[in-house]
């Protein structure tokens, strides 16, 4: 849209690129996804602005994974200790999808994802819970020469 001006508040539940949190955002931890078992779908990613101190659910598919139409997808970025949860669903397409965004100030957060067909249900892949204090990113590593 050209506007890269904020449309939504940095808060629970926004959506990260509207609320202007999406650049300067790392990733503090991924997980592998395979739907079905035996194939390499892609990984679920935990993203952190460290502008707004916030984090959210990416899923970044693998570019030879070609599952059939009619997948509905649903990514959740998850708080713990409040039990807050921003679930996005969509049915792929074969492109990355990002979903809601949690603030970490009430704790760590992590990013998971299942997909279903029917009734037939993927198990739930996840990151590990982070914080920005406990995964420090890469790019904030010193670099040496």
């Amino acid at each position: 849209s050209g506007n890269n001006g904020a449309v939504e508040p940095v808060d629970d539940c926004s959506d990260p690129k509207q609320a202007g949190c999406g650049a300067g955002a790392v990733t503090l931890g991924a997980a592998p996804v395979h739907v079905p078992a035996d194939e390499d779908s892609g990984q679920i990613e935990l993203r952190y602005s460290p502008s707004c101190r916030s984090a959210w659910a990416r899923f970044s598919p693998s570019p030879t994974w070609r599952p059939a139409p009619g997948l509905q997808v649903t990514i959740l970025t998850v708080r713990p200790s409040d039990r807050r949860s921003a679930p996005y669903t969509v049915e792929f397409g074969g492109e990355a999808l990002i979903g809601d965004m949690l603030m970490t100030a009430p704790g760590c957060v992590l990013a998971e994802i299942v997909m279903r067909r029917g009734s037939d249900q993927s198990p739930l892949a996840s990151t590990a819970c982070l914080t920005p204090e406990a995964a420090p990113p890469m790019s904030a590593q010193p670099s040496g020469p």
